[in-house]
């Protein structure tokens, strides 16, 4: 199965944008957003661990029907922000992740 993450393109799938904490050391905590390029659904993912496990190996993506993901739709905007909101990131980094999610969502409901 593919990884989400290092196979974006052979899931389906497109980053939007990731977000990832600094200052770790043989570590990851990572909050991916990505979108299925079939049928323009934007979906986030989170993985941390330390280096024994790849990034994101506990998430699947076959197709709209058949994920692991968390769908952003506008009736789950409020979870992903909070998720985002509460990542160990600058805020500028948080604010503009939202920004493009947003972007996202009114360019699909046009």
């Amino acid at each position: 199965m593919n990884n989400i993450y290092y196979n974006t393109k052979e899931c389906g799938l497109e980053i939007i944008d990731t977000l990832d904490e600094s200052g770790l050391s043989y570590e990851f905590n990572t909050l991916l957003i990505v979108r299925a390029t079939d049928t323009n659904r934007m979906y986030w993912a989170h993985s941390s661990g330390c280096s024994c496990p790849t990034p994101f190996e506990e998430y699947s993506y076959a197709s709209a029907e058949n994920h692991s993901l968390n769908e952003i739709r506008k009736e789950t905007l409020d979870e992903f922000i909070n998720a985002v909101n509460n990542f160990p990131v600058s805020v500028d980094e948080r604010q503009a992740a939202i920004q493009k999610v947003r972007n996202g969502l009114r360019r699909k409901i046009l």
